[in-house]
This record gives C-alpha cells, structure tokens and sequence, in this order.
C-alpha cells in the first residue's frame, strides 16, 4: 500500500485513535490484551509491532471485538 492508499487512520497518532475507540485508553494501554499475544498494547507502540495495535483497535471500530 502505498502512502497515498493508506488507511487514514494510519496517518493518526496511535494514542489519538485508541481515546477516539476505546473507553478508559489509559487502563487498556496497560492491560495485557490476548489478541496481541498477552502483551500490553503500550508494549507495542513505537516498535515494529505498533502496526498489529493498529489493526486491533481498527477491528474494535468496526465492532469486530468488545
């Protein structure tokens, strides 16, 4: 994909789309999440493993996961 096809909310600060989608973004940072491999979400921002959070809380957008 090309950074003209992108996502628009990959162009979003991670931490802005999270408060947008999330209730308590703080609390959820921080808690160990399944879909991310028992890692806390915070773990991942910032490495090469931001994207698979990304995907997360897009799916959470769209109602794919409570």
């Amino acid at each position: 994909m090309s950074r003209i096809d992108r996502d628009p909310d990959e162009c979003v600060d991670i931490k802005s789309l999270i408060a947008e989608v999330i209730d308590r973004p703080d609390e959820w940072m921080n808690h160990p999440n399944d879909q991310l491999g028992g890692k806390k979400p915070r773990e991942l921002i910032g490495t090469d493993h931001e994207e698979r959070v990304r995907e997360l809380v897009r799916a959470i957008k769209i109602g794919m996961f409570t």
